[in-house]
């Protein structure tokens, strides 16, 4: 189950997606940019499109609207000529970034200056990591096992 897809559900307000895409969309757009992502990141993105959520975050879209720098063609762009080396596709923008490490595999944190700090297995392991920076305030349920 995706956990970050069950709060939007608990608390729909907190969260706003661009909408469905086709995965033949995502699978083109990811070969466009040489780059490859994991399973559950794509299955996300085919039922969402991407968005915003916890007033602060967002995850990039396959599609996105480019004058907000909300696609994951134009941020990878954008942080590529800031330094961000090309082993990573970022999806995600915020009070952190997060991307996919392309020679690993693996869900990272990076720090300003793209540094990996935080490194995880799948989306939802991830999400938990951002999640609990959030929880409390937006009065999400504890998830079973963190209590």
């Amino acid at each position: 189950m995706n956990l970050l897809l069950a709060d939007a559900e608990q608390r729909p307000e907190l969260f706003r997606w661009n909408g469905p895409i086709g995965r033949d969309m995502v699978e083109q757009i990811l070969a466009a940019t040489r780059m490859t992502a994991p399973f559950d990141l794509i299955d996300f993105w085919i039922a969402t499109g991407g968005g915003d959520f916890f007033e602060s975050e967002t995850i990039l879209g396959p599609i996105g609207d480019d004058r907000l720098g909300d696609s994951v063609r134009v941020a990878n762009s954008v942080h590529s000529e800031r330094g961000m080396p090309s082993r990573y596709l970022l999806f995600r923008t915020g009070v952190g970034l997060g991307a996919i490490d392309q020679q690993t595999g693996r869900y990272v944190e990076l720090s300003p200056a793209y540094y990996p700090i935080g490194s995880f297995e799948t989306f939802n392991e991830w999400y938990c990591d951002i999640r609990r920076d959030f929880a409390e305030t937006y009065g999400l349920a504890e998830l079973p096992g963190t209590g």
